[in-house]
């Protein structure tokens, strides 16, 4: 049974001078839009994923998602990975979290959880981020930009990639206090392993721009 789709509102971010932790003047593209905003908009479609499924993800910062993996628990191999990020990234500074993001063609429960049939990228954006919206609430955590892959001009063939999300953190541990974090576990991990056939995650800090 098809659903209507419903046109989302422009979601281009508004550019604004931003000052650096340094002092000088960089220039930084930030995202004014609250995490609602793109669960309350989103297009609902049935979107193909393109390639493979693959059974779990590993949610480990700054590193490529295996199949087979373990997902985002505490496990020893995801708090070494952990470790060596946080060994890695500036103490105190903002960490820009970048999402490579490749839906299920079909949203898939392996653990018996009870919903409605969907899309990959309907999952995430009806029910990961709001989940995962209210399981941070108070971190400090936001939308940076979000957007549809249009072209890979440069990449390997096997890099295809459905859209791309940037999440903006006060600083590497408030990611981690989210990745250690029950209620993510438990109302948001699911709905995105669900939704998604593969991911990367890359964590970055912002360089300023000189003028």
């Amino acid at each position: 049974m098809s659903r209507r789709a419903v046109p989302p509102r422009q979601m281009t971010p508004h550019p604004r001078r931003a000052r650096t932790a340094g002092g000088s003047k960089g220039f930084a593209v930030q995202s004014v839009l609250p995490w609602r905003h793109y669960s309350d908009d989103i297009k609902v479609t049935t979107m193909p994923a393109v390639g493979h499924d693959i059974p779990a993800i590993n949610g480990a910062a700054v590193c490529r998602p295996e199949l087979g993996a373990s997902t985002m628990t505490a496990s020893d191999n995801l708090q070494a990975m952990l470790n060596k990020a946080e060994e890695q990234l500036p103490d105190g500074e903002p960490i820009f979290m970048l999402n490579l993001l490749r839906y299920r063609h079909e949203a898939t429960y392996e653990n018996g959880e009870d919903f409605a049939p969907c899309s990959g990228r309907e999952a995430y954006f009806t029910r990961y981020i709001p989940a995962f919206a209210k399981a941070t609430e108070g971190y400090g955590i936001e939308p940076f930009w979000i957007g549809k892959v249009g072209s890979l001009l440069i990449a390997p063939p096997d890099e295809l990639w459905d859209d791309i999300a940037i999440v903006r953190y006060p600083d590497f541990v408030t990611f981690r206090r989210m990745a250690d974090s029950v209620e993510y576990h438990r109302d948001a991990e699911p709905h995105r392993l669900a939704a998604l056939a593969d991911w990367r995650l890359i964590a970055s800090t912002q360089i300023p721009i000189p003028h």
